[in-house]
């Protein structure tokens, strides 16, 4: 993942992202070559399969997903409550509340607050020009305050 969002094409997180990338690949291989109930050898035995440039990415996206988003989920609606005692409160004397409270942290802060996106054709945004291959960070962290 930060690779992804690698902006300054810092060599050294290249090469971390390039050892991860390379790790997938040799799982992908193994879990082609040996059919089990894994994630992985599900994508790659599907009835209906896709490239393995889209299951590469799909990986990518779970990893990153999977990590980052209910980090930030928890530690917000943990926070949430640490700054309302008194909504702790109710959420402690009813287990009931956990849910409710974790839905309303999510939506006053996004646990996604940037996009890193790559620039596919030369464009301008506004009156700013672009250029194929630019990276973008695309920030969306005011979103739920409205």
């Amino acid at each position: 993942m930060e690779g992804v969002g690698n902006y300054g094409a810092d060599p050294e997180i290249i090469a971390r992202a390039t050892e991860a990338s390379d790790g997938i690949d040799a799982a992908l291989e193994h879990h082609r070559s040996n059919q089990n109930p894994s994630i992985l050898s599900s994508m790659l035995h599907a009835e209906h399969t896709h490239s393995i440039e889209q299951i590469r990415a799909n990986v990518k996206v779970i990893i990153g997903g999977g990590l980052n988003e209910p980090r930030d989920s928890i530690l917000t609606t943990t926070y949430g409550l640490l700054l309302n005692p008194n909504q702790r409160a109710r959420v402690e004397a009813d287990s009931t509340l956990y849910r409710a409270a974790f839905e309303e942290a999510v939506r006053w802060v996004s646990p996604i607050g940037m996009y890193p996106r790559r620039v596919t054709g030369d464009t301008v945004l506004g009156d700013t020009e672009l250029k194929e291959g630019d990276q973008l960070g695309i920030c969306v962290g005011a979103a739920n305050r409205d």
